[in-house]
């Protein structure tokens, strides 16, 4: 589902297989669409073998929970692909969404994946560690494949983390007042933007084109919404940071405004 972190088609490619692109809209609160889905996977040529989407989503900051999240996995079961979930920034969630974290495997979840990051949730980026769940007759497929790759968890790291847990010191940090200086200032600019429900990224719409080479000319890098296979017009603005550097950056922004 687009748009979508980079890497993911990326991913894909390196499989051999072709990355299929399946658009949201800022217009629907980026909630996927299992026509959309069911249609993808009924597509002339290569069979769709699987949906891969981010939960809470990066760029947009969409949750999907309830019953969006469970019409997604009835379309992917319908269509019999997998759906793999990538739940990297799960302990994010803001507002309604972070009363309604839980949710039940399917009970039949033969083609649903989930993966998730201790480094994302826990803000301990450099230990490379993460966590999946998959239907029980995969997972020694996974797992091979998961030795085997260069990015596999080194011993060190999962000691270093599991020391942190044992001192108290592995906590998801309290960014919600980053979150709603962030979505105020892109209020107070009267940019257009679906509120992150999740994770740390918020992903307004611009009037104009010509805002991008403003701010680059002064010195402020701004990732577009075209890297995520979106509208140009979007950028991500990133409010993971300590507040006094957040409040540094938009107000070189606002400067530039």
């Amino acid at each position: 589902m687009t748009p979508a972190w980079p890497s993911y088609a990326q991913l894909v490619g390196l499989l051999f297989a072709e990355p299929v692109s399946i658009p949201t809209q800022l217009a629907d609160g980026w909630l996927p669409s299992p026509q959309a889905i069911r249609a993808a996977a009924a597509a002339p040529g290569a069979p769709m073998r699987a949906l891969l989407l981010s939960n809470p989503a990066n760029p947009t900051g969409r949750v999907l929970e309830g019953a969006a999240l469970d019409a997604v996995l009835a379309a992917c079961a319908e269509a019999g692909v997998a759906c793999i979930l990538d739940e990297s920034f799960s302990c994010f969630r803001f507002g309604a969404a972070r009363e309604n974290t839980a949710r039940p495997v399917p009970a039949d979840a033969a083609g649903f994946y989930v993966v998730n990051s201790f480094s994302k949730n826990f803000a301990v980026q450099g230990y490379r560690l993460g966590a999946a769940l998959v239907p029980r007759d995969a997972w020694q497929p996974v797992l091979a494949a998961h030795q085997a790759i260069s990015s596999a968890a080194s011993s060190a790291a999962q000691a270093a983390v599991l020391a942190l847990d044992a001192a108290g010191l592995l906590q998801t940090p309290d960014i919600a007042p980053q979150r709603d200086a962030t979505l105020d200032f892109i209020a107070a600019q009267g940019w257009a933007c679906h509120p992150t429900q999740g994770g740390f990224y918020a992903f307004p719409r611009l009037p104009d084109l010509a805002l991008l080479e403003r701010f680059e000319r002064a010195g402020l890098l701004v990732l577009d919404g075209a890297a995520f296979g979106g509208d140009a017009r979007h950028i991500r603005l990133c409010f993971a940071r300590p507040m006094p550097e957040l409040m540094a950056l938009l107000g070189r922004m606002q400067s530039v405004l």
